[in-house]
């Protein structure tokens, strides 16, 4: 139970950290390329 839950968190971590990342990248972008 406890290796499932640790592992579960894992995976929760990593994908908030890749929204996070591309939600920079692309207010950056939008920043960066004004049309």
């Amino acid at each position: 139970m406890a290796e499932y839950l640790s592992g579960n968190m894992i995976f929760l971590i990593l994908a908030v950290v890749v929204i996070i990342v591309y939600i920079i990248n692309r207010m950056r972008g939008n920043k960066m390329h004004k049309k």
